[in-house]
Formats: structure tokens, sequence, C-alpha cells
């Protein structure tokens, strides 16, 4: 037995006479200490005596094992490891599991209990208080378009953590210098978090339209306003990088960047025919009053070729021997002034 016993002795024989060993003389005693009990039965002037003794069996010993420090929302698995006893072993977990393992997936601190039952009905009892830890918060921000120069210090917080950046580092803080992708892992407690930010460095917008597109008839153009990674307005409502339009008119956009707004505008000219420009290949300039200057012929009433117009007239060399000031302009083939 695990302890003094309470158990009563019954020598049976009515109307006997007895003799129990802690001096009781009726046929029933109880046993409460350990060693032999003994009894003498006595009728007709004959004696029996019989005897059980009561032997300290060795009581279980259980320890609980298993990790018990958790994330919020993992598992973990606890075993009873018992030592001494009798076995086989039965098992009582504070989750009702009766077998030699238990699972548990607690949502806060919890303390959880085993209690080992032998064969000889010895009992031990162990606990285990498991504790659940919140992951770190790790925020890096979103990411960035910056105009201003590097570096932009980036800061993982959760002080007295551990750091692992994407180079390898380990400090809470990293100033990030180039256009990349940045990410770090933070831990706290065996709980680990991630979080990246793409950092683009970036010039300030600047105008990228053109004053005048040319649109075939019965065409259409993409108009493309620049500045990758801004925001766009067009006038026409849309906010995409590019716009397609079918009609002329004058197309605004306003393009915001790094805390920057400017307006960009293109004026769309319709019913454009290459056919309508003519650049003569040869011409005669001896004065004769037919073919003797070099010069373009447009009929395009609606587009001004003055803003924007360049046309050169090389050497064999690579030397310019005449640079046209406008479409108006010609040359009789004399050097740069004629």
């Amino acid at each position: 037995v695990c302890n003094p016993p309470n158990l009563l002795l019954n020598a049976g024989n009515p109307g006997a006479g007895f003799l129990w060993n802690d001096g009781s003389t009726q046929q029933t005693t109880t046993a409460n200490t350990m060693g032999f009990w003994w009894v003498d039965v006595s009728r007709n002037g004959c004696t029996t005596r019989d005897s059980i003794e009561f032997i300290q069996a060795p009581a279980p010993q259980v320890q609980i094992a298993g990790d018990s420090q958790l994330c919020i929302g993992e598992s973990t698995t606890l075993t009873a490891q018992v030592q001494q006893g009798t076995g086989p072993f039965s098992f009582e977990w504070s989750n009702q599991s009766n077998q030699s393992t238990a699972g548990f997936t607690p949502v806060g601190d919890q303390l959880v209990w085993v209690q080992v039952t032998d064969q000889n009905q010895c009992v031990d009892q162990d606990t285990l208080n498991l504790v659940v830890y919140n992951y770190p918060v790790v925020d890096l921000g979103l990411d960035l378009v910056v105009c201003t120069p590097p570096p932009i210090l980036l800061d993982a917080g959760n002080l007295g953590a551990s750091y692992q950046w994407q180079d390898g580092s380990n400090s809470q803080l990293f100033a990030a210098d180039t256009t990349a992708l940045y990410w770090v892992a933070v831990t706290q407690n065996n709980c680990t978090s991630f979080d990246s930010i793409l950092i683009t460095f970036d010039s300030l917008p600047e105008p990228a339209l053109p004053e005048i597109q040319l649109m075939c008839a019965n065409n259409s153009v993409t108009l493309d306003a620049g500045n990758p990674f801004a925001n766009y307005q067009w006038s026409t409502g849309d906010t995409s990088r590019t716009l397609s339009v079918s009609e002329p008119g004058v197309y605004s956009v306003w393009v915001s960047k790094c805390n920057v707004v400017f307006t960009d505008s293109v004026r769309v000219v319709g019913g454009y025919d290459p056919e309508r420009i003519y650049v003569p290949n040869a011409f005669s300039p001896n004065d004769d009053g037919m073919n003797d200057r070099f010069g373009i012929a447009y009929s395009f009433p609606e587009l001004d070729l003055s803003d924007g117009f360049e046309m050169y007239i090389f050497d064999r060399w690579g030397n310019v021997v005449k640079r046209f000031q406008g479409p108006e302009d010609s040359w009789n083939g004399t050097g740069q002034d004629g």
C-alpha cells in the first residue's frame, strides 16, 4: 500500500474467541499501521493464528515535460514522465486527456496539471505554468518614394529584442541608402515577426509632355506624363501615368510626388499627314528664279512649327553649314547666313 492502511480486517468464525495484535477481542478490527497484523481464533480449546503484512509500496513520481513558453496561437504537447510506482499507470490531465501526453493551445497564461495513479492506487500530481507571449509588433511603414538625399533611417522598434536585417546586420536601426526592398526579423521571447518596405530614391517631378503632339487622322495617341512612382490626375479624370486619346485638344495632368505638385499640358493636333510636310531632296542656287533656295513647305495651318522647330544641313565631314531659324527660313547654299 502507499499510505498507512485504514482497512477493516475480519477473522470470520462467529462465536469464537479472538485476540488481535492490537489487543482487540472482536471478530473485526481496523488495521491502521504498516507491518504485520495477526489474530488468534480459539474455539473448543483449539487456537489458530493468521496474519497479513502491509508493505509500503513506492509511490509514483510524475513530472510534466515539454515547452512551457509559447507564442500566441502556438500549441504544445506535454508528456507526463513517471518514475517509481507500479505500472500500469492511469493519467488524468486538466484538459480531460487520459493519455501519457496531452496537447494544449492556450490563449493566455494557463496552469495545467496531471494526476498519475499506479496499480497500487498510489497517486502523484504535477503542475506546469504555460506562459503565452505576443508576437512583437514590427512596422517599418508604407513603401516610400523619396526625393531627398539618402539615407532614410528605419526603426524596427521593440527595444531589447534581437534583430536581423536583409544584409545580416542586427541593430534596431538601419540606414537605407539605395533603392531596394528592406526587411527585418524581430525576435522577442522566442516569438519572431517580420516586416518589409520598398524604398525608392527618386528625383523631383518635372514636365514630360511635349507642347504639341501630332495625331494621324482616324487614329489615337498615348500621352505619357513620365515621373515614375508619382500620382496622376488628368483633366479627363483618369489617374494613370499614360492616357490614350483620339480627339484633338489640350490635355492637362497634375503630377504629385514627394509633396511637390505641378501641372503639365499638351496640345494634341489631329488630322496629321506626313505628306503635308515637304522636304526637297535637291535645289539649284543659280539665281535663275527657280528653286534657288532650299527650305521646307507644309500645308498644315493648324500646326505651329515655330516652337521646337530644328533643321540642320551638314557637309560630308559632319560640320554644320546651315542651322535653320524656323520653318520659314531657307538656304541659298552659300553658308550660315545664305
